[in-house]
């Protein structure tokens, strides 16, 4: 189960074991708009979302560069200030100020962090 106070609008998470992007939040749970024969909104009860662990593959897959020394790099512009993150042993870590790291451990939690740095979206792909 996902911890609701971590959410916000355009997180993804896992539903019924599937990549899905929150598109709206209230009091009991979250939806999202899904697009089989026809749209509707789906409403998911904040006990049947799952947050996703950060991979090497999700980073890869979601655009971020690897370069040799095994840090990530979004491709998003982010107006000359570096955003790295660090994945080593399974464990993806972002650099704070100096050598001081913060783990972080769900896709939301990097989404949140980067949009409230730069204000920009990071699409994650499955």
């Amino acid at each position: 189960m996902i911890n609701k106070t971590e959410l916000r609008l355009g997180n993804t998470v896992l539903f019924n074991k599937e990549f899905t992007i929150i598109d709206g939040i209230d009091q009991d749970g979250a939806t999202t708009n899904l697009f089989n024969d026809r749209a509707y909104c789906q409403f998911m009860h904040f006990f049947e979302l799952d947050p996703i662990p950060i991979t090497a593959d999700i980073l890869i897959q979601s655009k971020f560069k690897k370069d040799l020394g095994g840090s990530f790099e979004p491709s998003l512009t982010t107006n000359g200030r570096g955003f790295r993150l660090w994945f080593f042993d399974n464990i993806c870590k972002w650099n704070v100020i100096d050598d001081e790291m913060v783990e972080l451990r769900f896709v939301h939690e990097l989404q949140n962090l980067f949009f409230a740095l730069y204000k920009e979206e990071i699409d994650i792909y499955p």
